[in-house]
């Protein structure tokens, strides 16, 4: 199906612009080429940046990083720490809207009613997953966006369990 997506490409960005007389052929070939060109590059730098370089708050042991640069640049997506450690989380971090605009957008469709059943990591499973398994560099910044401690608790365990927690 894959070849498909390409004929459709071509047709949507460039036969249908030419029939409509808004340019020549080659023109807006070029044009479609380098702006893919240039959203494919951008793409996997963003990826490999956020997998390369930064902190490992909550899962030391996997590639992906936390990378401050990369998240406010790329609007969200340079905190793949989070991302990786909890990937049912439709948030791309714990620090909300604020520096996650990816979040804002995913609200935003679940408002207009497009997304839903949209799930997150509770504040008691991100903390305990960054004392079990990061690597210490939760920082003052990241805690400061829970509003609560984790209790050390049976209980409390228990019912993040019992809640379908992932510990």
């Amino acid at each position: 199906h894959y070849d498909w997506f390409c004929v459709l490409g071509v047709i949507v960005t460039c036969l249908i612009p030419w029939s409509l007389g808004w340019g020549d052929l080659f023109h807006i070939f070029l044009i479609d080429t380098i702006g893919v060109l240039t959203v494919i590059n951008i793409t996997n730098t963003v990826n490999s940046l956020a997998h390369l370089y930064g902190t490992k708050p909550y899962d030391k042991s996997i590639l992906p990083a936390q990378n401050a640069i990369v998240g406010w640049l790329a609007l969200g997506e340079g905190w793949h720490n989070y991302h990786h450690a909890f990937p049912w989380d439709y948030r791309t971090s714990e620090h909300g809207f604020r520096y996650d605009f990816t979040q804002g957008l995913i609200e935003f469709f679940a408002w207009l009613g497009l997304a839903y059943d949209l799930r997150t990591a509770s504040e008691y499973v991100v903390k305990a997953r960054a004392e079990r398994t990061g690597d210490g560099s939760l920082t003052k910044v990241a805690e400061s966006f829970f509003t609560s401690s984790v209790v050390e608790s049976q209980d409390e365990f228990r019912k993040a369990q019992a809640k379908g927690a992932v510990l």
